[in-house]
């Protein structure tokens, strides 16, 4: 009868430090958890502080700053020319007037009703402005 009364004091014991690690892992990670949460919502509101501080002083002569801002603008400006890049793949007109986003097919948007200008259309105005630039810069020589 001794072996199997140590035999269920070792189950129990072990049961019991088996569930006390398994409650220790799930308080942990609930911290852990809390903790990242925490921090994530810091990183946000210096985001916000950063993009507030970029809309009032983006044209600062801050020589670091301005740098900075510089870069901003440039990337803002290369997510514009990848989206235009994206919706011509998906076959997209963005309305100029409210920005929704229309089939290439469609000659007015499904929004707000304003003209849009077709592929060709906008690809013959590109073409023009090119020529025109190509010409300045002739007479300008």
């Amino acid at each position: 009868m001794d072996f199997f009364e140590k035999l269920g004091n070792t189950i129990t014991n072990t049961s019991k430090d088996v569930a006390k690690k398994t409650k220790d892992l799930t308080e942990t990670a609930k911290l852990n958890s809390q903790i990242s949460k925490e921090e994530s919502a810091i990183e946000h509101k210096y985001c916000e502080i950063g993009r507030i501080f970029y809309e009032k002083y983006g044209a600062t002569e801050d020589s670091q700053l301005k740098e900075l801002c510089s870069e901003i603008k440039d990337r803002f400006e290369k997510i514009k020319e990848l989206k235009k890049q994206l919706n011509s793949l998906k076959g997209l007109i963005i309305c100029p007037r409210c920005g929704k986003e229309n089939a290439s097919t469609s000659s007015f948007c499904c929004s707000c009703g304003e003209t849009l200008k077709q592929k060709d259309e906008i690809d013959a105005e590109v073409v023009k402005v090119e020529v025109q630039e190509e010409n300045n810069v002739q007479n300008n020589e």
